[in-house]
């Protein structure tokens, strides 16, 4: 039940109560010691983009909507699941190319100038949007109660300049609420 560390990890405590527990990150399951970790973690299984058939690629990632339609699969197999799912689809950098990615979204002159690569970051988060759309409505229409949790480890790399442009000031001028606002 107990992590390495001797705390109860939450997908131990899920399971005493008859959860199958999934790790599952759409990328290389070489990356990060991911294994390991998530052995250590106590999940019962592990999926990684090796074990994605047929995806949906972004420029070189599993799109948010591959990624959510491998959820749905993993949820109808087994009714009481904890799922733990890493996208990948925005993973930055903003300058790979827009393989299979619109550029639906402009931003002013004086926003490209400050960076170049926040339209394409913009546009996969409008991409990301529309899929996680589909993800609710999907679970909308479940009768299994399911609870969807969203958290992030970390902000896009937009420069700095983008944020000064956006709040029109330097960034060492920001208010407590501003800087809040950004986070």
């Amino acid at each position: 039940l107990y992590t390495k560390e001797g705390m109860p990890s939450l997908a131990s405590l899920l399971g005493v109560n008859g959860y199958e527990s999934t790790a599952f990150h759409p990328y290389k399951s070489s990356g990060w010691n991911r294994p390991i970790v998530y052995n250590n973690m106590r999940f019962d299984h592990q999926l990684y983009q090796e074990d994605v058939d047929n995806a949906y690629l972004i420029r070189n990632y599993i799109s948010d909507q591959s990624d959510y339609e491998t959820i749905f699969d993993i949820t109808e197999e087994e009714a009481s699941t904890f799922l733990f799912n890493v996208t990948m689809q925005n993973h930055s950098g903003y300058a790979q190319g827009w393989n299979n990615l619109e550029k639906t979204v402009t931003v002013s002159d004086e926003l490209r100038q400050a960076d170049y690569s926040s339209e394409q970051y913009l546009s996969l988060v409008l991409e990301s949007d529309q899929a996680l759309e589909q993800l609710v409505a999907h679970y909308e229409q479940s009768s299994e109660p399911t609870m969807i949790v969203f958290f992030g480890d970390h902000q896009p790399p937009l420069k700095n300049a983008f944020y000064e442009v956006l709040y029109g000031k330097s960034l060492s001028e920001r208010t407590t609420e501003e800087v809040m606002q950004q986070y």
